[in-house]
């Protein structure tokens, strides 16, 4: 029997959360999901009809305003209860299903009258949340869902929560590289970095080394979907058109061509300053592709080797330790990690601990 499942999605953007909830879905035997998308934004909107038709999507359309959810957050979270009552009574959902913390917090007025099942699903460090007036709100609505799941150890403690649960996300099998397959067969030349363009994934880090890092004789490629930050953005254009070919650039690639991105690079640098459980690390070690990471939040737990973890004050000298090894140690590098990902990192093993939660949730 199929458990008809409604997820709650913000419709800021269809990123990280989104496709992990879509890795979820993709081979799930039990779950019929069902979307309620609350902020009006077109593209969102259109991706999920994409992928999963235009009969499982509903928009609550409610227009976005930054100060609103800084400073007012219960406007719209009175919206929200407002709006969505009808359309959770039309899908009829067994259980509902908030896919991050923001719409775990607009929905929490709902949820509270609600007799309906319910997961927070907490994908942020509190500590990222720069609204002090949202934290304290979300921190205190998350004891209304029956169960609130989150991606790592790091954000459990920062939640402490006495109802969270951590469920790391995970890739599928067919993801990783095969375990015999040598990735490097000679030095490092080409590095990357894949995310949002914000001060909180790092990226600024890496810009104001660019001289640096191509003095070393490496090439930079930057691949990116959202800009949150228009200044960074204007910086690497500018440092685009001084360094020419050294720099270059790639925006909104498809899933195969960010494995190929991966295939293609030495080295990911993941610079971020917050960061609960980068995917972007996953999905670097499944291609055997080293990863450089700071050594925050959440990212030590998906690294197996500290020499791989940095802080920010010296990301050129693990640079520079990095690159210098020889084909037989980065060799090993990539083997550790690999296995280490394999081992802690698998969807199906997420994919059966959420489905058992809510299979526990409706007994």
């Amino acid at each position: 029997m199929m458990i008809k499942v409604c997820f709650i999605i913000s419709g800021f953007s269809y990123s990280g959360a989104e496709i992990v909830l879509y890795r979820y879905l993709e081979k799930n035997k039990i779950i019929d999901p069902y979307f309620v998308i609350l902020y009006n934004k077109p593209s969102v909107i259109n991706k999920f009809i994409e992928v999963y038709g235009l009969e499982k999507i509903h928009s609550l359309n409610i227009n976005h305003s930054k100060n609103l959810l800084r400073f007012v957050p219960w406007i719209d979270i009175n919206k929200v209860k407002n709006k969505v009552n009808n359309i959770i009574n039309f899908i009829n959902p067994d259980i509902i299903y908030c896919n991050n913390t923001m719409e775990s917090m607009l929905m929490s007025k709902y949820i509270s009258e609600s007799q309906i099942a319910s997961i927070a699903h907490i994908h942020d460090m509190k500590d990222s949340i720069k609204s002090i007036i949202r934290r304290i709100v979300t921190q205190n609505r998350l004891h209304q869902y029956d169960k609130v799941i989150t991606v790592s150890d790091a954000t459990k403690r920062q939640w402490n929560e006495e109802n969270i649960e951590v469920i790391y996300n995970g890739l599928d099998n067919s993801y990783f590289k095969n375990d015999n397959y040598v990735k490097y067969s000679s030095a490092i030349k080409n590095v990357g970095f894949i995310g949002t363009i914000s001060k909180r994934k790092g990226i600024d880090i890496i810009l104001n080394k660019v001289d640096t890092i191509i003095d070393m004789g490496l090439n930079i490629h930057i691949a990116y979907s959202n800009i949150e930050d228009d200044d960074l953005y204007r910086i690497i254009l500018k440092l685009k058109k001084e360094y020419g070919e050294k720099i270059k650039l790639y925006r909104d690639l498809d899933s195969k061509e960010i494995i190929n991105f991966y295939d293609f690079i030495d080295l990911l640098i993941v610079p971020s300053r917050q960061d609960p459980l980068p995917t972007v690390i996953l999905e670097s070690s499944a291609r055997k592709t080293i990863v450089l990471a700071s050594e925050v939040d959440g990212i030590p737990e998906m690294v197996r080797n500290k020499i791989l973890l940095m802080k920010k004050d010296d990301f050129i000298n693990k640079l520079k330790y990095i690159c210098n090894m020889n084909k037989n140690n980065l060799q090993i590098l990539s083997q550790e990690q690999h296995v280490f990902c394999k081992s802690k990192f698998i969807n199906k093993t997420k994919r059966e601990k959420v489905n058992n939660l809510i299979i526990n949730l409706l007994k």
